[in-house]
């Protein structure tokens, strides 16, 4: 008698998540293997050899655009440092900065593109979301752990100083992606997990992201989730169901109340205190009841010096990282690296697009999960793009371009299949 319970490997799922996930995997590895770069090696080989096993079953699931837009970029660069020999030591040596360490990684930035092509499916791309939020929130967890036993997140710059900081960028993006998941599930988006004791459960792991995020996460990472909950309560659900008016009614009385629990310092000083008795610090919580959520002096200055330079070149651009060439850092804002990168025509053409392109998802999209799965990329990218990181090594960002393009293609193929 046959076994009538198989055992079904989806390599491609897998390779999706664990890519998504990478940073648990390569925790797991360092605990074993101290080395970093034999821990990374490891990593990436275990990522890649799910990726090749999921692309022979699947053949046509890898994308040649994908390809050609990885070997296109690298090629950029190459006639890049060709046209400005003094931005090569940024380009290739600068630590941490330099394009093998933020561009191509292998394991985020650009290859996110790569990745998210694999997945032209709406609902399996929102499945492999949910499993990989779990890991994201357990690294983070687990990162949590680490600095609170260590007293702080150690973090080393390119100048081989290490310094230890009250949060994290990383961990509150990971937690940002967690909580919108887990909000996204209980709120009914998934349908397998629509029963009460399911959504109770995942109620209770949006909180807990939610929490840590505010406490170990940047002022970007909360901003970011309250983008995404305007957009889901504008965009989502616009069929006028007793089920969408209970979530959106849900939504705006979350956000007054979250509005007029930070508005009272009272309340904010208590936390801090709560905080404070178990030697946790919280810089959103220092910020808010210090009144000093500004930016800060040294970004400003950055920005300024960047319109300088875009002033001085303003047609052909200053290049692609002029900005880590003269600063060693990128300018943190992604119109006016866009302009200092291709000039201000051609800088203009390409936001023109991205922005285009954000209204047609929006206000046009048809398929209400790919709507969904773009406004939760969307909401990651769009703020901290301009105050706080580079389109060149955002993860998000091209995970955004790449679900844009599925879309296209699945809706293509949709009408062709009516026909």
């Amino acid at each position: 008698m046959k076994n009538k319970y198989t055992l079904k490997i989806n390599f491609l799922d897998i390779a999706f998540i664990l890519f998504y996930a990478y940073d648990l995997i390569l925790y797991f590895f360092i605990q074993v293997f101290p080395n970093y770069q034999f821990s990374k090696i490891i990593s990436l080989i275990i990522l890649y050899v799910v990726l090749i096993l999921g692309i022979i079953r699947e053949k046509r699931a890898l994308k040649i655009d994908s390809i050609l837009l990885i070997v296109g970029l690298y090629l950029l660069f190459l006639l890049n440092s060709l046209l400005y020999p003094n931005y090569r030591y940024a380009m290739f040596e600068l630590p941490i900065w330099n394009i093998y360490s933020c561009v191509f990684t292998f394991s985020s930035s650009i290859f996110a593109y790569l990745f998210f092509r694999l997945i032209n499916n709406p609902k399996r791309m929102l499945n492999n979301l949910k499993k990989a939020s779990y890991l994201t929130f357990l690294w983070s967890c687990l990162r949590i752990y680490s600095a609170v036993r260590n007293g702080g997140f150690n973090k080393a710059f390119e100048n081989g100083v290490v310094s230890t900081s009250t949060y994290d960028m990383a961990v509150g993006y990971r937690l940002l992606f967690s909580s919108i998941i887990f909000f996204i599930i209980f709120c009914g988006k998934l349908k397998t997990d629509n029963n009460k004791t399911n959504k109770i459960s995942y109620l209770i792991l949006f909180v807990i992201s939610l929490v840590l995020m505010i406490i170990y996460g940047p002022r970007s990472s909360v901003a970011s989730f309250v983008l995404f909950l305007v957009l889901y309560l504008f965009f989502i659900g616009s069929n006028r169901t007793s089920k969408n008016l209970v979530r959106k009614l849900f939504i705006i009385i979350f956000l007054f109340s979250l509005y007029l629990f930070f508005k009272d310092k009272s309340n904010l000083t208590f936390i801090y205190n709560a905080l404070s008795k178990f030697n946790l610090n919280s810089r959103i919580l220092n910020s808010l009841i210090s009144g000093s959520v500004e930016l800060d002096f040294g970004r400003n200055m950055m920005w300024k010096n960047a319109i300088k330079l875009i002033l001085m070149h303003p047609l052909i651009g200053n290049g692609i990282y002029v900005d880590r060439s003269i600063y060693g850092i990128y300018c943190h804002q992604f119109v006016l690296e866009m302009l200092l990168n291709f000039g201000v025509v051609l800088g203009l053409i390409i936001i023109f697009i991205f922005i285009k392109n954000i209204i047609n998802m929006l206000f046009l999209c048809k398929n209400e999960i790919w709507k969904l799965i773009f406004i939760v990329f969307l909401s990651m990218t769009l703020i901290r793009l301009n105050i706080s990181s580079s389109f060149w090594q955002d993860t998000n960002f091209w995970a955004c371009i790449a679900i844009v393009v599925n879309y296209h293609e699945d809706s293509k193929l949709n009408k062709k299949n009516i026909n």
